[in-house]
């Protein structure tokens, strides 16, 4: 088991590390804890613990019940080291990504990790700034969480994000199995354009990628009716709405413009960039006790995962398509809904002075059963064309006032 197999891990000494590091902050997700340090420099870095506990992932009415038990039993189904193999994959596809290296954290730096009496193992990787995206990737001038994006967004209509790259990145996590991709799991990095802004996707947190719950119990526990978004990395996706259940929100805020063919050509081109070399010399990054258990199967996963993602796409466009979210902005929005004879719909929404149109699309009732349109104005104007309304059912969620 890869959980109780003996790997050489370098101890971290704060005193040491990067010319010395000061704990600043201690926090943590569902399930991990997670340690901001900065040097004298003020650079930040991050280290996440490695061990886990599942249980804090459940509905708090589940905390007492049989599902304990099961995740509890599952705390060996994350791999331990997975996120040490996602920094090579995510550089061929085209994935902004922070690089993590491993480490031993001490008890004796006052941290209470999941672990041992003596520590534990931890991520240790460069904090997510504008300084290390400009560095890496190209210029950007401020970091946000998805919320403050959402709200940038909806308050200037020359915000925007880069919708195909967020669809390459999700897509990506489909491929690693990673179900835990929640608002909360992503930065967003401000690159300023003409008028306004453009937000770039950067994933963080890898420690559900290959996720692996095998056996009676867990395949039960992962059923629709139980615990669903817990999937086990095999060749295919068998839910695709459970392994995305914990992005389901996130993916209807910033998915909302792009058609099924644009997701179809993302994941060809994801499938060109992943080339069994890419995927081979990736996961041979991993200790060789690791490689040795875990390589081989891993390698023939990916590459079978690699050669579904457009089909993975269709079926998450497909899910998404049923019911569409369209936002306006917090300006006066002019909301135009042009009724086709086919019974698609025509759906635009640009400034009440005609001087930009910030979303137009086409939905067609073989995809779409209802389109809920949201204004965040009382100024908003909404107007109907057509001849008579098709099967797509339209709802109207007004702003204040």
């Amino acid at each position: 088991d890869t959980w109780v197999t003996m790997v050489d891990i370098p101890v971290i000494d704060l005193s040491k590390e990067r010319g010395g590091l000061n704990i600043v902050h201690i926090g943590g997700g569902q399930q991990s804890v997670s340690v901001v340090v900065e040097d004298s420099t003020g650079r930040r870095s991050i280290m996440r613990s490695i061990q886990k506990n599942p249980a804090e992932a459940l509905p708090s009415v589940l905390r007492e019940t049989f599902a304990r038990d099961v995740i509890q039993d599952q705390i060996s189904a994350s791999h331990p080291y997975g996120a040490l193999i996602v920094s090579p994959l995510a550089r061929a596809a085209g994935i902004y990504h922070p690089e993590p290296a491993l480490g031993y954290l001490t008890n004796g730096t006052g941290v209470d990790l999941p672990g041992t009496s003596e520590g534990a193992p931890v991520l240790f990787e460069e904090f997510v700034s504008a300084e290390w995206f400009s560095e890496k990737y190209g210029t950007a001038t401020a970091i946000h969480s998805s919320d403050a994006v959402w709200h940038r967004v909806r308050e200037n209509p020359y915000n925007r994000i880069d919708e195909q790259q967020l669809i390459r990145t999700r897509l990506f996590d489909m491929l690693l199995s990673d179900w835990d991709r929640h608002d909360g799991q992503w930065f967003w990095a401000e690159q300023k354009t003409q008028k306004g802004s453009l937000f770039q996707p950067v994933p963080i947190d890898r420690d559900n990628a290959f996720f692996k719950s095998d056996g009676l119990i867990p395949t039960i526990a992962s059923r629709k009716w139980a615990l669903r978004k817990f999937q086990h990395f095999d060749d295919d996706i068998r839910d695709i709405a459970g392994i995305n259940f914990n992005a389901r929100h996130f993916d209807r805020w910033f998915l909302t413009e792009l058609d099924k063919e644009e997701w179809l050509n993302v994941a060809r081109e994801l499938e060109q960039s992943l080339d069994n070399r890419t995927i081979e010399e990736a996961v041979s990054r991993w200790p060789a006790p690791v490689f040795e258990l875990n390589g081989e199967e891993t390698i023939s996963r990916l590459k079978v995962r690699r050669d579904k993602l457009e089909d993975f796409a269709g079926r998450y466009y497909d899910l998404l398509a049923e019911k569409r979210n369209v936002y306006g902005t917090e300006e006066e929005d002019h909301i135009n809904v042009s009724l086709q004879c086919d019974g698609s719909i025509n759906l635009t929404i640009s400034s009440a002075n005609g001087e930009y149109e910030m979303f137009a699309r086409t939905f067609h009732p073989d995809e779409t059963d209802e389109i809920r349109i949201f204004g965040f104005s009382s100024a908003d104007r909404v107007e109907f064309t057509g001849e008579k309304a098709g099967p797509i059912k339209i709802y109207l969620i007004p702003g204040e006032g």
